[in-house]
């Protein structure tokens, strides 16, 4: 197995149990945790990526939420 796809998997993996503890062992709930995932996420685009490349992408999730129901009521 290529050694980035490896690291992606041990990062994804790594995340996804402080998540379940989060929520297991913290009773934090899962939508705030999404709002954190989601706020950090567009820090760490916003930092890495051009104002133009960050807009567009912007752009794009704003585009498509509608495919995943964002026209619905934020539920937090």
């Amino acid at each position: 197995m290529e050694k980035s796809v490896k690291r992606f998997e041990e990062a994804h993996t790594r995340i996804v149990k402080v998540v379940e503890e989060l929520v297991t062992e913290n009773n934090v709930s899962i939508l705030e945790i999404a709002g954190i995932m989601q706020a950090t996420a567009t820090r760490i685009y916003k930092s890495v990526l051009s104002e133009k490349e960050f807009l567009s992408l912007m752009a794009m999730v704003v585009d498509h939420s509608t495919e995943l129901g964002a026209e619905k009521e934020t539920l937090h």
